[in-house]
């Protein structure tokens, strides 16, 4: 599942199964999440939206989009290389949003070291060298480095921490 249908299927044990992503997050937002507050006491300060990969993608979706829905979001190797990181077409309006402090939001980004851009474009060599997760991916000088905030890269993996709050 995908936000958006594939070009090219992410994945060759799933043939033509890309797409619905939207339809997942439509599913979660107005059926599950009432469903379960009408059950059990839920603080929605403290809701996490997380997913991997092809899921880190949908959640990435859902922070560009509805950035509000969840407290905190979880991205693990979001992947964001799919159909040419057409997911970044919605970063711009997310960063005016963020910049104008519309709210107050925590995020985790994870990354293993392979992930990292490798293809022969020198200024996308140039920028995922130069610049971590986060800035490569959006670019958010919002991101307030706090003591609740950090970031810690090995050869092997990187994560980054962070806070996305009103000046």
């Amino acid at each position: 599942m995908t936000p958006f249908a594939v070009k090219g299927d992410p994945s060759p044990a799933l043939p033509g199964k890309s797409g619905g992503g939207d339809a997942f997050l439509r599913v979660l937002e107005e059926e599950v999440k009432p469903f379960v507050k009408a059950r059990y006491n839920v603080d929605s300060t403290k809701e996490i939206l997380f997913g991997k990969s092809l899921g880190g993608l949908i959640a990435l979706r859902a922070l560009f989009r509805n950035p509000a829905a969840y407290a905190a979001y979880v991205l693990s190797s979001p992947s964001i290389w799919v159909n040419n990181r057409e997911i970044l077409g919605d970063e711009a309006a997310f960063s005016k949003r963020a910049r104008a402090g519309e709210f107050h939001l925590q995020i985790l980004v994870t990354s293993a070291g392979d992930e990292q851009y490798r293809g022969d474009d020198p200024a996308l060599l140039a920028a995922a060298s130069s610049r971590m997760i986060l800035k490569t991916a959006v670019g958010w000088p919002q991101i307030r480095s706090t003591s609740r905030a950090s970031s810690r890269c090995t050869k092997s993996s990187c994560h980054q921490i962070g806070e996305v709050r009103s000046s």
